[in-house]
């Protein structure tokens, strides 16, 4: 069967940016809203209803091309497959609305062909083209893809992404479960192959669902983003696990899943093959450098470039923090900050009360501070000391009949 135009059932979470623009069908001269199925013109970008295409010929602009995915969604959002979304309610009224249409749209082709080449007096039209078919079959496979969807995995189908290898019947999908979550699945033919483990939360925006082969390895990847995080996926579908790439919006912290060493065609995919350049042997600061993007101000290390690094550095903003690496990574960043002011000193590594701690002395024109930080909870201890008249403050989290208090009294 001929390959049929993209189409895309619009979504409320999805696709609001592109609902919001009020495209307006060329043909009924009414704006397309939720729960339309749609094509796009690749050319020009006008939208229109499935039945609208179908009624133009399958072209528009003098060309059958589509748009493969909603560029409001994001640029490459889908990647190179055709996308769907659903209405909330599987086979809901617009579904039979747009079945319906588009079959109404079929019948008066046919009658307007029959009647033009008996005028003319020539061998009747086919009753469809092979696009004109393929948009039916499109219509027609939507409702029996949400169905399968609400009852084998209990959710709301939200996207639909077709593998691009031929005789392969398998389909990817993103749905809402009955908790609000956003899971992915993979079915073959009518039945729920795979499921992926973790969920996401519906704030979640997520893109670029695509199967692909990654080091003769079959997997999906994908984008997920929030207020927080941007995260690229693998996920290994015959073993079921995930390799990811995490960066905090906020501190701006990269985070890899573990064992990507193991799995170099995934490491390269995610960005991870660069971090692994630097050589085992580089100091501690270049270490530093490259992850933080900035040359440090005092960086001290207890087994070398490739060991527990602690580092000082300058943000643009000409304030200080201090960050803790392992394997080159940064692993924690102490949320406060100092003043451009600030004077460190005896920047080390610790071991009190069998805690590993970094321990530091800040400066500036008012205060002596001491502090101490535990990286396993990622908490901060501290006694400070007014120049002024020398008296002593200690942070609200600290037991001062603890190792940790001790140290910080004692002369350094």
């Amino acid at each position: 069967m001929a390959m049929g135009p993209h189409t895309h059932r619009l979504n409320k979470d999805v696709h609001a940016p592109f609902i919001a623009k009020g495209h307006v069908d060329p043909v009924t001269g009414e704006k397309v809203k939720e729960g339309d199925l749609v094509v796009v013109c690749a050319v020009c970008g006008t939208a229109m209803r499935g039945e609208t295409w179908l009624l133009l010929g399958g072209a528009h602009c003098g060309q059958s091309e589509t748009a493969v995915t909603l560029l409001e969604v994001g640029p490459g959002a889908l990647g190179h497959f055709a996308a769907t979304s659903q209405l909330s309610k599987p086979g809901g009224w617009w579904q039979s609305r747009g079945l319906m249409l588009g079959l109404i749209a079929c019948f008066s082709i046919l009658v307007l062909a029959v009647l033009l080449n008996w005028n003319r007096g020539q061998e009747q039209a086919p009753l469809l083209d092979a696009a004109g078919a393929a948009l039916i079959d499109s219509i027609v496979a939507q409702t029996s893809l949400n169905q399968i969807v609400s009852d084998s995995l209990g959710g709301e189908l939200i996207t639909e992404v077709s593998t691009p290898a031929e005789n392969d019947a398998r389909s990817l999908v993103l749905f809402k479960n009955d908790d609000e979550e956003l899971r992915i699945a993979i079915l073959d033919s009518t039945r729920v192959a795979f499921n992926l483990g973790q969920a996401f939360s519906a704030d979640t925006r997520i893109a670029g669902l695509a199967f692909r082969t990654i080091g003769d390895v079959d997997v999906v990847t994908f984008e997920a983003s929030d207020d927080r995080w941007e995260s690229s996926y693998i996920w290994e579908i015959d073993a079921d696990e995930l390799a990811f790439r995490s960066h905090n919006r906020s501190t701006d912290d990269v985070r890899y899943s573990n064992g990507l060493t193991a799995k170099a065609a995934f490491a390269q995919y995610l960005g991870y093959e660069s971090e692994r350049e630097l050589a085992y042997d580089a100091t501690p600061e270049a270490v530093a450098a490259h992850a933080l993007g900035v040359y440090p101000i005092q960086t001290i290390s207890d087994g070398g470039g490739r060991g527990r690094i602690v580092t000082i550095y300058e943000m643009p903003d000409g304030k200080s923090r201090v960050a803790f690496l392992d394997g080159g990574r940064v692993r924690r960043r102490l949320a406060q900050s100092f003043s451009s002011a600030t004077e460190f000193d005896a920047l080390a590594f610790r071991t009190i009360g069998g805690r590993d701690v970094a321990v530091f002395i800040a400066r500036d024109a008012r205060w002596v501070s001491t502090y101490a930080w535990d990286f396993g909870p990622n908490s901060l201890y501290w006694r400070t000391t007014d120049r002024r008249d020398g008296s002593v403050n200690w942070s609200r989290n600290i037991d001062l009949g603890s190792p940790i208090a001790r140290y910080l009294a004692s002369p350094h």
